[in-house]
């Protein structure tokens, strides 16, 4: 989960393949008028099969704007989302470089730093 730098929304990610947007603002309205049927707070709904995901979402980051959020996947892509039109803006699915192989091997020791 994160919070945006607003504090208005909350990313969650899900082992749907989607990140979900909700609205926690104190008196922000419980129904989405553009999508009645959906959970209170619901704001939106990015999927992330269409962005190529393999499964399980990770940890979603927001940038400082608030307008993009990202996440990453078990499959090691990334994409970022604008907040607003739910239109994918960058997706990577980066190499294993050795740098981040060592990193990766040190983490599972017990070493290393939180990416």
């Amino acid at each position: 989960m994160a919070v945006s730098p607003d504090g208005s929304y909350l990313a969650t990610a899900s082992f749907d393949n989607t990140l979900r947007i909700w609205d926690v603002r104190p008196f922000a309205p419980t129904v989405n008028p553009q999508q009645p049927s959906a959970p209170p707070r619901l704001y939106r709904t990015l999927m992330g099969a269409p962005a190529g995901f393999d499964n399980a979402l990770r940890k979603p980051a927001w940038d400082p704007t608030g307008r993009r959020v990202g996440i990453g996947s078990a499959d090691r892509t990334v994409v970022v989302w604008d907040v607003e039109t739910g239109q994918i803006k960058y997706k990577a699915r980066p190499e294993p470089s050795p740098a981040l192989l060592t990193v990766a091997a040190a983490r599972r020791q017990g070493h290393g730093h939180s990416l």
